[in-house]
């Protein structure tokens, strides 16, 4: 004879073990003798009503069947950016971010959809371990979180130099079966877009005839630096130098305007 638990339960011969889905009883001379069969709910069952049927099953016998009902009352947890659920194990992509700049505080909201407290135990509540360019506030976390409650919290990624990032969030909690959950980070860092101007100011104790200057001139994306000497005619190529004619002397405000530049080139201008 088999005995069968309809699903969130387990059956068992014994009150305290040996607990599964489904259990064999051997007949004695094809007898079956009365037996004490215990039934539970499963021990990794969310939070919930489970509803369902036991069944007996025996060759040459008709199918017995015994309705049962429960609900576990426990905590369970979810994650959401915005309105898109991130499971256990997910991720969220911060697209391509310019250096010098940063995504903003993009918002996360932690849920309990279960019925009891959630209780966020970690250590920071929400832990972050990976690339420092991304940085939590959850100054608005607290804890225990009741049924159908939640909590915000934000990331930034601020990027300190170019190239692919990572980072790990994760949150520990009483929830059964997700007491760590942790969701990884991607993001971007990108060469600045390039402005049509470069301006200067507060320069002062100018010594010398020559200057030099740095920025990025030309297309979007530049990542080659390189040196450029001029005068108020001409300038020359990456890393060539050259020497400026004095030009005068004195206090006040000047500019320097510069066109035609080669496009993924740089120059730099720090009078010396």
């Amino acid at each position: 004879m088999t005995v069968t638990a309809p699903t969130g339960y387990e059956v068992s011969l014994s009150s305290g073990s040996d607990y599964a889905p489904s259990l064999n009883i051997t007949p004695a001379s094809g007898v079956v003798n009365s037996k004490m069969i215990y039934i539970r709910l499963s021990a990794s069952a969310g939070a919930g009503i489970y509803n369902g049927n036991i069944t007996l099953d025996s060759a040459g016998a008709t199918q017995r069947t015994l309705a049962v009902t429960g609900t576990v009352l426990a905590p369970e947890i979810s994650l959401k950016q915005g309105a898109a659920d991130i499971a256990s194990g997910g991720s969220y992509n911060f697209g391509n971010v310019n250096i010098g700049s940063n995504s903003g505080a993009v918002l996360f909201t932690i849920g309990n959809t279960g019925t009891e407290d959630l209780i966020l135990n970690g250590t920071p509540r929400v832990a972050i371990s990976g690339s420092s360019d991304f940085s939590v506030d959850q100054s608005g976390v607290t804890s225990p979180i009741a049924a159908s409650g939640s909590r915000n919290f934000t990331v930034t990624f601020t990027p300190s130099y170019t190239g692919a990032k990572n980072a790990v969030i994760t949150i520990a909690s009483n929830d059964r079966d997700e007491s760590s959950y942790s969701v990884t980070l991607n993001g971007t860092g990108t060469a600045a877009p390039i402005t049509a101007g470069v301006s200067m100011v507060s320069v002062s104790n100018v010594k010398a005839t020559t200057a030099i200057a740095e920025a990025y001139s030309g297309e979007s994306g530049a990542t080659e630096r390189g040196f450029y000497w001029w005068n108020d005619t001409q300038y020359w190529g990456d890393n060539a130098s050259g020497l400026i004619p004095a030009g005068g002397s004195g206090a006040g405000v000047f500019s320097l305007t510069l066109s035609n530049l080669p496009a993924k080139h740089s120059f730099m201008s720090a009078p010396t």
